[in-house]
């Protein structure tokens, strides 16, 4: 389902797609992740792996990736590729969200320049109008 709110264009899809669209963006390179708590905004570049279930848990596979740790898939509600103008600039995410909060985020990344990279803008839409 897709939506326009407030400059924001939000398409919605099942959590269920949660293994096609890590596969995918695992292929992306370098992206930022990002995690908000009440105190803390915690930012990640790197490639995003895959990883495999166990105990419940979905368990990235930190080889080549500094990103790691165990993801309870089955907290994932909603699936959302979000595109906005953040602090002046279009910015192009992919939310996994609970029923309570954005689990985390992950964003398409930029140049030195603050250009998003043009690879990855194709990437994200190219999943996003896939799924």
């Amino acid at each position: 389902m897709e939506k326009i709110v407030e400059n924001e264009i939000i398409k919605e899809v099942e959590a269920s797609k949660f293994d096609e669209i890590i596969e995918d963006i695992s292929t992306w390179g370098k992206i930022l992740m990002i995690k908000i708590t009440p105190s803390f905004v915690i930012e990640i570049k790197d490639n995003m792996p895959t990883g495999t279930y166990g105990h419940g848990y979905y368990n990235f596979d930190s080889k080549n990736s500094s990103i790691s740790g165990h993801l309870k898939v089955s907290d994932i509600q909603t699936i959302s590729f979000v595109s906005k103008i953040l602090r002046g600039k279009l910015s192009h995410s992919v939310v996994f969200s609970s029923q309570d909060e954005d689990i985390f985020k992950i964003f398409v990344t930029r140049d030195g320049n603050g250009e998003l990279l043009k690879e990855q803008v194709q990437k994200f839409e190219n999943l996003r109008d896939r799924i």
